[in-house]
């Protein structure tokens, strides 16, 4: 049996439910031992039907039909690399199915297998089949591309993207421009990486949006057709304007920030210390360009003589990591 996919992406959709289906079969599902088998003294019968399912880029997936002996508890599966004069066992399996990854393009690999009983009888040998895992197709696009400016201690853009199930990806190349169309090329490459992240620290100007674009190369040096895109920016800091800093202020105030270059999302927080223990927060999104911003304060929570610490925060999207902050200010609110 060969079956024939028509691209990596089909086979690698596939290979993803197999391993979940695997992962729970084994951890919830193994083959029971049956406690009121007597041995019979006889070994299974040889696996049949052994056969290459797939055989491309460095991976190679042999397939066989489930013995028909009851007490059959799992399979050997037996590798040799160029020849079939040096098998060795290189796993254990309940399955009917093995995925064998990261190899080289250009080896010829030989597999058998045999099955093994309760009372660890084995089979004789199946068949024995052969693949070479040829360098075939370009690798998919990179799934999951994060681009995020920070303006924290250093200015940077940070980049990450999701661990790729094609075990033959050798690195990936990121790009970067200041205009959205571009074309990825030897004059935009910032880095030839072999993880899943990078922080570009020469990405320094504030308010610029910064455009970037992902692709995967695989150890034949074959090229993502279309690359990950994503884009952020470094935004200014807010400044907090009014409280000002160890202040003591009338109940009747409100909140006065500096906004940063850019039409962004804000976070007041007003907390008990200068670094954690919450007691009231905003959010609210604002066009406002470097002009200041009224927050009207939540004073329902606040009480008279009690120093607070105040910090606004700016995000470019969801409320889960700040772009920027501000300094920490405190104010003491008195009677009016």
């Amino acid at each position: 049996m060969n079956l024939r996919f028509k691209g990596k992406a089909e086979y690698l959709s596939l290979k993803i439910i197999l391993i979940a289906l695997t992962s729970m079969f084994i951890t919830s599902c193994e083959r029971p031992i049956d406690s009121d088998y007597m041995d019979d003294g006889i070994p299974p019968s040889a696996p049949m039907g052994l056969g290459v399912y797939y055989a491309s880029d460095g991976t190679i997936e042999i397939v066989w039909r489930t013995n028909p002996e009851k007490d059959v508890s799992h399979y050997l599966i037996e590798r040799s690399i160029g020849d079939t004069s040096s098998f060795t066992i290189l796993v254990s399996t309940y399955s009917d199915y093995f995925i064998d990854d990261s190899l080289d393009y250009d080896k010829l690999y030989f597999y058998r297998i045999r099955a093994v009983d309760q009372t660890s009888l084995q089979s004789p040998f199946s068949s024995i089949v052969s693949a070479r895992p040829v360098n075939r197709y370009k690798p998919q696009t990179p799934e999951g591309l994060l681009v995020l400016g920070r303006n924290w201690d250093t200015k940077q853009i940070y980049t990450a993207w999701k661990i790729s199930y094609e075990t033959d990806i050798s690195h990936y190349l990121l790009f970067r421009s200041n205009t959205s169309e571009f074309t990825p090329d030897s004059s935009n490459i910032i880095a030839t990486l072999n993880g899943f992240e990078y922080y570009d620290t020469s990405a320094s100007i504030l308010n610029s949006t910064y455009y970037y674009k992902l692709l995967a190369v695989d150890k034949g040096g074959l090229r993502s057709d279309v690359p990950a895109e994503g884009a952020d920016v470094i935004l200014s800091k807010p400044e907090p304007v009014f409280p000002a800093d160890n202040s003591v202020i009338p109940v009747s105030f409100r909140f006065n920030i500096k906004a940063v270059g850019r039409p962004c999302t804000y976070k007041l927080v007003v907390q008990s210390s200068p670094a954690y223990g919450e007691i009231w927060s905003i959010s609210f999104f604002s066009d406002e360009v470097n002009d200041t911003i009224e927050v009207q304060p939540g004073l329902y929570y606040l009480e008279y003589g009690r120093r607070y610490y105040w910090q606004v925060f700016s995000y470019t999207g969801s409320e889960v990591v700040p772009n920027s902050a501000s300094e920490v200010r405190s104010f003491i609110l008195r009677r009016n």
